[in-house]
């Protein structure tokens, strides 16, 4: 990082996803972005983009998906229950 810089914390991430499952977990494949937004402390207000057929009625998340809090599709926001 460079000297004299001020190091800033997000509170809110946008995170694209290929399709996403009940409880809004994403599916991007591979864990990655799980594993980097278990590093941002204190945790951001994660939005998920993806299309509305990108949901999985039977997705089963895996121990490293990190949950959305919500969802914005092509009909709009989608919070989940």
């Amino acid at each position: 990082m460079p000297k004299d810089t001020e190091l800033i914390a997000p509170t809110l991430l946008f995170a694209p996803c290929i399709g996403y499952g009940p409880g809004w977990i994403p599916v991007a494949g591979g864990g990655v972005d799980d594993r980097l937004l278990t590093t941002i402390k204190p945790r951001p207000f994660i939005v998920g983009l993806s299309f509305s057929a990108g949901f999985i009625d039977d997705f089963e998340p895996e121990p490293h998906n990190q949950p959305l809090d919500a969802i914005l599709n092509n009909y709009g926001v989608v919070w989940p229950l």
